[in-house]
């Protein structure tokens, strides 16, 4: 007992001294800042594979149309231009959450 007295005098000391308070909040803000930075980062990450997945379908896409029609021209493929789209607006999506 008399061992808790002392902790809890020197924590009231240290309280009157330096405001525990502020440090508790400044921690809580700081590991709500690193939290959020963590989820913006995966969130990044996740994007970007999803990304490299898109250049992989529309890579396979132009080399099936190659290989099975000889089409090298895809300015008036529709399907080329959703994936094409598709694509831009990810890569702005990601570019948004960057900053």
């Amino acid at each position: 007992m008399n061992k808790l007295n002392k902790i809890l005098t020197k924590i009231a000391e240290f309280n009157t001294n330096n405001n525990l308070s502020d440090y508790l909040d400044k921690i809580k803000k700081n590991s709500k800042s690193l939290s959020d930075k963590s989820f913006n980062e995966i969130e990044i990450n996740k994007c970007k594979i999803e990304l490299a997945k898109k250049y992989y379908l529309i890579g396979k896409y132009m080399s099936e149309k190659y290989y099975s029609d000889k089409i090298l021209d895809f300015s008036y493929d529709e399907e080329y231009k959703r994936m094409n789209k598709e694509i831009s607006k990810l890569k702005k999506y990601i570019k948004s959450i960057s900053l």
